[in-house]
């Protein structure tokens, strides 16, 4: 009797895969707020998983990044500058208190920016909730747009209570949160129409591989036969065309793809089946879709299998910037394990 499917899944190098979660097929042309939240380190790191809740109670569309790269911040800053009607950005540092601290909270963050001590000289407070605070830096010739303080108690649950308040301070509030001064970058305001009236998603090509030989020099080099060992690696790369963009046309592109495995014995029976195996999550290759290849995206991603016998194994990809009747598609490979 065959054991069931159990998958390791190896690399995706094409794209980066993340954990599993509901997805949306289906999105808005542009968000209405852009947020840039640095991590600094440590106790002063936002927490994803607590702003995550905060966007998904606002009534509007959000895009938000969190991260310690100042480039990645900056282009979020250089997109919102760029889209019409001037929606709100902010950029948001923490700073998070003890839970021991928490008594005193509003004695401390006063204190705190009443000190006039750098970053905090002539900042303001411009929100207060319980365990919750937004202040806003001053400024000045060296800074473009204020910097905004997110301060709340780390760990507590009024920080979750605490961002949902910010975000909607921000959208209740747009004029005070202005994008800094519109940079030359390129925009492509077609890319969404082109992206409407597309096919839906197809393979262009796939092949089983080589895995050392994409391990250590990202070479493409297709395995010359399906037979494999116990055990190997049965490693699959593909490249797809017209996978969509959330938010095409723009220096923050991206896309996402989930992969499904479903693995069939000989009869073709279902032995085993992994739903959302992999994610596959980047940004396209070219900002603007000025060439033919705009549009198009590779994956890897491989597992072994350890019991003898023919297989049949089917990886279903959904594009999930897409309706389901544009975003599907589907690699079939047969491989011989002994």
């Amino acid at each position: 009797m065959m054991k069931p499917l159990a998958i390791a899944l190896s690399l995706a190098v094409f794209g980066v895969p993340i954990a599993a979660s509901a997805q949306e097929t289906t999105r808005q042309p542009m968000p209405s707020a852009y947020f840039a939240l640095r991590n600094q380190g440590g106790a002063f790191d936002f927490s994803e998983a607590d702003w995550r809740i905060a966007v998904s109670e606002a009534s509007e569309r959000i895009y938000w990044k969190i991260g310690k790269d100042p480039t990645t911040m900056e282009r979020v800053a250089e997109v919102a500058a760029s889209i019409e009607g001037d929606p709100p950005f902010a950029w948001l540092f923490t700073v998070n208190l003890r839970p021991d601290q928490a008594g005193q909270f509003d004695t401390l963050l006063d204190t705190l920016v009443a000190s006039e001590k750098p970053p905090f000289d002539g900042a303001e407070t411009i929100l207060r909730a319980p365990l919750c605070q937004l202040i806003r830096s001053a400024k000045d010739a060296d800074v473009a747009v204020p910097v905004y303080y997110v301060a709340t108690v780390e760990g507590a649950p009024e920080r979750s209570a605490c961002y949902t308040k910010v975000v909607e301070h921000v959208l209740d509030m747009p004029a005070e949160f202005q994008a800094p001064p519109l940079k030359q970058i390129s925009i492509d305001g077609a890319a969404l129409a082109t992206q409407a009236l597309m096919p839906g998603m197809v393979v262009v090509s796939n092949t089983l591989i080589v895995p050392d030989a994409w391990t250590s020099e990202r070479q493409v080099v297709p395995r010359d036969s399906t037979t494999f060992a116990p055990g190997e690696m049965i490693m699959l790369h593909a490249m797809l065309d017209y996978v969509g963009r959330d938010l095409p046309g723009t220096p923050l592109a991206s896309y996402e793809v989930r992969l499904d495995i479903e693995l069939r014995d000989a009869e073709g029976n279902v032995i085993g089946a992994q739903n959302d195996a992999m994610r596959f999550t980047g940004q396209p290759i070219h900002s603007v879709p000025i060439r033919d290849d705009y549009w198009r995206t590779g994956v890897v991603t491989g597992f072994p299998l350890q019991e003898p016998g023919q297989y049949e194994i089917r990886y279903r990809l959904t594009d999930l910037n897409r309706p389901e009747t544009a975003g599907q598609t589907e690699i079939i490979k047969t491989v011989l394990i002994e």
